[in-house]
């Protein structure tokens, strides 16, 4: 263009660079501002609309600092300020996570007189958002509606409620919701789409129905992301049936299900571990081909099944199917991997990743260093942790507390110290586990200095103790012949329980301290002084003594408790079933059962599933299918715990065929 003659005006090339920024793939705003050069030493100027592109360019580039020059030469040469030059300057500082420079600008204009509109202000509302400052997203909004000139509209509303249900705020996000709709602005699918979400999420099941069928009522059409959001809600807790019925709806609506829709799916079924219907859908023919989402949910399924040859068998299918595994894929094998104790493998698969070019992140390292702790090849681990930074891995907290756990655990607490140095030396900052992990360790050996040393130093850093910290510091002086030290830790166990927000003290509860003899003085206090215990001091006592092993003393304390007139409650039955289900006294368990029964306290999924798995650990397989039968009459369904059991025992050698038959029935 530059070599007709005559030269094209300046808006044919604004017209030429409007286009070009529209490639993003072809890094357009280098381009632009190498054309511009050009067109400077042609000696064609530049117009505001001209100038305007070029400090859009470098803004993108973060070169912020040359977009104001051009402000300057615009003002110069006569062009004044307009909304669309300050709102691209601020949309630079947003851009380069700038974010608080983005909103001085934003004030130094309304305080120049000049009115943003509402393009500005919505691109200062998506950075709030970003970065999560709802607070700010919210003060703002105030002010756009106190100052009554440029009112906020609906992508704004919807993108600040967004937000505010991401971070699960969802009581805000509601008030919003009216608020907008007070102001006569209609919600569309987005907004609806954003708190139905929301709600799920929370665990508001009904309301986020009754939402739903707000937004029938007000005739907005479910899109396919309203579809998937069900579809994916339903799957992941386990109403697969509610998903198809979903799904039934979307078709007969007119919308056709995608992959995100059948990746619902399929992570349903393998979260249900049933990995053969997983398996049909994977393979099955429609018009969504598997991404790399999709084999990385079915290996995870296969690997929680502890399948690693099936798991491995996907794997290798992405190969043949041209697909490039992820660091996800890989992630998921090598803690498989780690979990069934083939560490070989899983350094091998290692190596692999490494030689394809997939780098390798801290939880693959987590993985690899918890199978060798668990293997007790600790001098491996270090070494691993070593090679780690060599890769250009940071190791954080979590990985150093595996670590630091292990050491601790094989009882070289100076080691665990070391280690514990380490990650100070790094400018890591300990969490409440690390710091409970080195206490409890201190405490193993008896060196309650230490361990003292060790909490002082924990408040200093102002990471509070909670329950556990205080209970493994109580544990170890009554096991070093302390008792005095351990009340005066009980009593501050309890001060700080009163005298701490629950945000600053974790999980500390008065109601959790479980010192077995602590918690027996303390009954003979309190009722030395009068005071009535109630059934949760009871419950917290049984607890202990039956975690103990001492179910003789728990029982008493049980019929004691009952002769002082106290009312047992489901939880109180249920801690004695745990302990002779532990004990494999499964005849006692039925008895406290029956009782439970008698009471008019109705046994719970918690109950059934402890029954259940006791006589599953007795090899009584019969009685466990006869609970098993009665807990899915009652309404309840095995939970986690008692799945793996099953799926644990279906896969070894420890059980002969007429009792895999029977187990095979409980997955039926």
């Amino acid at each position: 263009m530059t070599s007709v003659r005559p030269l094209p005006s300046i808006l044919r090339f604004n017209q030429l660079f409007a286009a070009i920024v529209k490639l993003k793939h072809l890094q357009p705003h280098s381009i632009i501002i190498s054309l511009f050069a050009h067109l400077h030493f042609c000696g064609i100027r530049p117009d505001r609309h001209s100038l305007g592109i070029l400090a859009n360019s470098y803004c993108h580039l973060g070169r912020i600092d040359f977009g104001f020059s051009l402000l300057g030469k615009q003002i110069k040469v006569g062009y004044p300020p307009d909304c669309v030059t300050l709102t691209t300057l601020i949309n630079g500082y947003i851009n380069n996570d700038k974010l608080p420079l983005a909103a001085q600008l934003l004030d130094k204009i309304v305080g120049l007189g000049f009115e943003p509109d509402i393009v500005t202000y919505g691109a200062i509302f998506k950075g709030l958002c970003r970065i999560g400052d709802n607070a700010g997203a919210l003060d703002l909004l105030e002010r756009m509606q106190s100052g009554g000139r440029c009112m906020p509209n609906l992508v704004i509303y919807s993108t600040v409620i967004d937000s505010l249900c991401k971070d699960m705020m969802l009581q805000e996000a509601l008030n919003l919701f009216s608020a907008m709709k007070n102001e006569g602005i209609q919600p569309d699918v987005i907004v609806y789409n954003s708190l139905i979400r929301g709600l799920y999420h929370c665990g508001y099941r009904d309301e986020a129905k009754l939402m739903l069928n707000e937004m029938l009522e007000d005739n907005i059409a479910p899109t396919v992301e309203t579809y998937n959001l069900l579809v994916d809600v339903f799957c992941k807790d386990g109403s697969v049936d509610e998903a198809h019925a979903v799904l039934r709806l979307m078709i007969d609506s007119g919308e056709a299900p995608n992959i995100i829709t059948y990746n619902a799916f399929l992570n349903g079924y393998c979260l249900r571990g049933q990995m053969n219907d997983a398996k049909k859908l994977f393979m099955a023919k429609n018009s969504c081909e598997p991404n790399v989402v999709s084999f990385n949910t079915v290996i995870n399924g296969y690997i929680k099944l502890n399948f690693i040859d099936k798991a491995v068998n996907i794997f290798q299918e992405m190969y043949r199917k041209g697909m490039t595994p992820n660091v996800v894929t890989y992630n998921t094998l090598i803690d498989g991997m780690c979990k069934a104790d083939k560490l070989p493998l899983a350094r091998q698969l290692l190596l692999e990743m490494q030689a394809r070019g997939v780098a390798s992140d801290v939880f693959t390292y987590a993985s690899l260093l918890g199978g060798l702790c668990r293997s007790g090849r600790l001098d491996e681990a270090v070494a691993l942790l070593e090679n780690m930074e060599v890769n250009g891995v940071k190791p954080n907290t979590v990985v150093y507390n595996i670590l630091i756990d292990i050491f601790c655990e094989s009882g070289r607490v100076k080691d665990a110290e070391n280690i514990f140095c380490h990650l100070l030396s790094k400018g890591l900052q300990p969490d409440c586990i690390t710091y409970n992990i080195m206490i409890k360790g201190f405490c193993k050996k008896g060196l309650m200095n230490e361990a003292d040393d060790l909490l002082r130093k924990m408040e200093e850093d102002r990471c509070f103790p909670d329950d556990i910290t205080y209970n493994t510091i109580i544990r170890g002086y009554i096991l070093s012949h302390g008792l005095s030290k351990a009340l005066y830790y009980r009593d501050l166990m309890i001060s700080a329980a009163r005298c701490h927000p629950p945000s600053k003290v974790g999980c500390l509860d008065p109601s959790n301290y479980c010192t077995n003899f602590v918690l027996m003085a303390l009954l003979e206090d309190m009722e030395d002084k009068g005071i009535r215990p109630d059934i949760v001091t009871y419950n917290i006592l049984m607890d202990s003594l039956c975690e103990a092993g001492q179910l003789e003393d728990a029982a008493k304390f049980f019929s004691d408790l009952v002769l002082k007139g106290l009312q047992p409650s489901i939880r109180t039955y249920n801690i004695l079933v745990k302990g002779f289900c532990k004990k494999g006294l499964m005849k006692e368990a039925d008895e406290v059962l029956r009782k439970m029964e008698e009471d008019s306290c109705l046994p719970n999924a918690i109950t059934y599933n402890m029954v259940i798995r006791g006589y599953i650990l007795s090899n009584d397989f019969t009685k466990a299918l006869y609970y098993h039968d009665l807990m899915l009459s009652k309404g309840f369904e095995a939970n986690a715990d008692t799945f793996t059991l099953f799926v644990d025992l279906l896969s070894s050698d420890k059980l002969n065929v007429s009792s895999k038959g029977l187990l095979q029935k409980f997955l039926e």
